[in-house]
């Protein structure tokens, strides 16, 4: 009886792993689009539309007064601003093995605003993005990034960091970091000169942040894709295998 369990334990086993190698490369996909949108990935370049796979490696491009909401594997969701290129450079999430999770995201140019999901909650470490003048690093959040690429009226060249719930930190070329808390931001700029006197926190939030159309559905699809994720973990779990045996199969429960 026993060899029966242990070789239900390693179907469901292989069958993780089979998944996982299957998809290995699909980052996320995207939820919603409003206006024109490509990526630039390792087939050349193509237009984007709703349902459209993004890879590892792909680089996303808004036109002017497009919006498109991102939702990636591990149930982040990620809405770009109008104008705007983000590198997906890295994005590993793995159901059986945390330490395999990785996500590295690139802002080159524009704004975004993101809720972490399942990585987030379990590997803040391992969650970063960047942007030309410097690198964010999330505790399970909410926030927005804006890249302001040259000098303007209402806001000098650099980067704004924004937090609605949870903490981020923001760290410099140099090496000098500081934590960002819900309601406050922060600001990185451009030219080195300014460094030492213009980084960190602001005592006023700039008007270089943008009121998106998809961000009142942030919360609402990180949740629904955790729960998902969460009920398909337990689903691949067979209900005859004893109780003692199914705490050897590995679960994401704490994530949620």
């Amino acid at each position: 009886m026993l060899k029966k369990y242990a070789f239900l334990m390693l179907s469901a086993s292989l069958y993780f792993v089979s998944l996982g190698t299957f998809a290995a490369n699909i980052a996320g996909m995207v939820e919603r689009l409003q206006g024109t949108a490509n990526v630039v990935g390792a087939s050349g370049q193509k237009a984007l539309a709703a349902n459209s796979e993004v890879f590892q490696g792909d680089q996303i491009n808004t036109a002017a007064e497009a919006e498109l909401l991102l939702r990636m594997t591990d149930g982040t969701v990620i809405a770009m601003r109008p104008n705007s290129n983000l590198i997906v450079s890295e994005y590993h999430f793995d159901k059986n093995d945390s330490n395999n999770d990785n996500v590295f995201i690139r802002l080159l140019k524009g704004g975004l605003r993101t809720v972490t999901g399942a990585i987030g909650k379990k590997n803040p470490q391992k969650v970063h993005f960047t942007t030309p003048t410097a690198t964010v690093g999330i505790r399970g959040t909410d926030f927005e990034l804006a890249v302001v690429d040259e000098n303007k009226k209402e806001a000098e060249a650099g980067t704004y960091n924004k937090v609605f719930e949870g903490t981020t930190y923001i760290e410099n070329s140099q090496g000098k970091r500081v934590d960002v808390n819900a309601n406050q931001a922060a600001f990185s700029p451009a030219n080195a000169l300014q460094m030492a006197q213009q980084f960190g926190l602001l005592k006023q939030i700039p008007n270089v942040f943008f009121n998106g159309k998809y961000d009142n559905l942030l919360d609402l699809l990180q949740k629904e894709t955790l729960n998902r994720l969460n009920s398909e973990i337990s689903s691949k779990i067979p209900s005859v295998v004893p109780s003692q045996l199914k705490d050897l199969i590995p679960k994401l429960g704490d994530l949620f």
